[in-house]
Formats: structure tokens, sequence, C-alpha cells
């Protein structure tokens, strides 16, 4: 190709990899429903996926994490209420471990969406911290402190780490939480499951009726809004999230 109809400013090309900019300067390459092979209702999902996207260049993938139901209760990863098949929380760990940086050495974000409860959580930690090791960034780098107007390290501040994108408890309640965790005193409350497998439910608008009392319109099924993920948060998990983490966009004013 001519340097006529070249798809970029030639003049830029020099510096298209300046990777010491902050981290929120760039696009990043990701990957939604990660796990997926295929459909995104009934689809099946494969450890495998997480290889060939790691492989590819991609440089976040997402882990929709929930409880398992078995004897073993091991964390899953599936598509809830979408009829897709499950894999195993700790098999993605692995595959994460050994393919992430085969390709790259810049940062990897893992984004959960984390509808365990919070033994199950626990797993996730236990997991991410122990299969993961020294990949895995556990807490904010000495010069990019978590405080207001410190930009984010850049790329090349953390080559070859790993970072969970999750929702975090506030800082109070993370650190009382966390040292009774870290004593043993930590007790986990009895908490409802949330059963991926199980179908939408529907529910029906009650008819309005006339003067005369009668139905003047047919049921309405109406669909219950899927719930997202828990805010509920064990504070190990929330201790090992630095500098990615979900915020709801509420407009551009307050972006702003």
């Amino acid at each position: 190709m001519s340097d006529e109809n070249a798809p970029v400013f030639l003049d830029r090309l020099d510096i298209y990899m300046d990777m010491d900019q902050p981290l929120s300067h760039y696009y990043i390459n990701s990957s939604h429903n990660t796990y997926l092979s295929g459909r995104q209702f009934g689809g099946k999902s494969s450890v495998e996926m997480y290889r060939q996207v790691l492989l590819a260049g991609c440089r976040c993938v997402e882990l929709d994490c929930w409880d398992g139901l078995g004897r073993d209760e091991e964390p899953i990863i599936t598509h809830g209420k979408a009829m897709c098949t499950d894999i195993v929380f700790k098999d993605v760990i692995y595959a994460l471990r050994d393919t992430a940086f085969v390709t790259s050495d810049f940062p990897v974000i893992l984004s959960f969406e984390n509808h365990c409860c919070k033994g199950q959580q626990y797993k996730l930690a236990r997991y991410c911290n122990d299969i993961l090791g020294d990949l895995l960034l556990k807490e904010p780098l000495p010069e990019s402190a978590l405080e207001p107007g410190v930009p984010l390290p850049s790329p090349n501040q953390l080559k070859r780490k790993i970072l969970i994108k999750n929702k975090r408890l506030k800082p109070d309640v993370e650190k009382a939480e966390l040292d009774l965790f870290m004593q043993g005193q930590f007790v986990i409350e009895d908490e409802e499951k949330e059963d991926a497998s199980a179908p939408m439910i529907e529910k029906k608008e009650e008819p309005a009726e006339s003067v005369d009392g009668t139905a003047t319109q047919e049921d309405v099924p109406i669909q219950v809004p899927y719930t997202g993920s828990t805010t509920n948060v064990h504070p190990w998990l929330s201790s090992m999230v630095n500098y990615a983490q979900p915020v709801k966009f509420q407009g551009f004013d307050v972006a702003e």
C-alpha cells in the first residue's frame, strides 16, 4: 500500500508504542463473555476460549462467576439464566496463568461478573492467590497510590501483572472485615445462592378493571430484570481489586 493510502497518519507511527501513559489513556483489546464458543443463549462454554483470546492478543477477559451447586461447591463460569453449559472457575485460572503473557507482556485484566456467595468468593480469591502467585497484582504500586488525583500506572509499569476487576467494599468496611478474616474471626452468615441454570421468572400484571368490575385487558407477562453482580463482596477478594473496578455510568456531567 502506498504512503498516500496509509490507514494511519505516518508521522504518528513512531509513537504508537508509547506505553508510559496512565492505563486509562488506552483502548484495551477486550473480550465479552469470553468463555462462550458460540451462541449467547444455549451455547457451550469452554476453558480453551480463554487460551485462544489471550494468544490472539486480548488483554481483558470476562469471567461470569456463579455458585457451583455440586457436592464440592466449586465456583463455575457460565452465562447465567441463558441455558449455557458451565466450566470450573479453577480450570480457567490455570489457563490464564499459562497463556496470559505468551503473546504480550502487557497487563491482563480479569473482569469478574460476580454472582457468588461469600463462601465461594473465598474460593475465587484463594485460587487467584495460589495459582497466579506473583503474577497477581494484590496491592497498588508504591508510586501509584489509590488516592484522588494520582494517575493510574502505565502499561509498562504493570507488565506481566494480572489485575482483578470486581466491585470493592468501602475502605473502612474492607479494613474491618479483612482484619477479622486474617484473625480467623470473620463469620459468613447464611446466604441465598444464585442458581445460574434457573430460568428467568415471569410475573403477570393484574388486569385493569372497568367501572363495572370486568377486566378490560388480558394479563400481560412481565420479565423480571436480570440481577447484576453482587455487592456483597468477601473482604479478601475485595482487597485484591486494584485500579480496575466497575463504576455505573451516571451521565456525562458526573463522568466529567
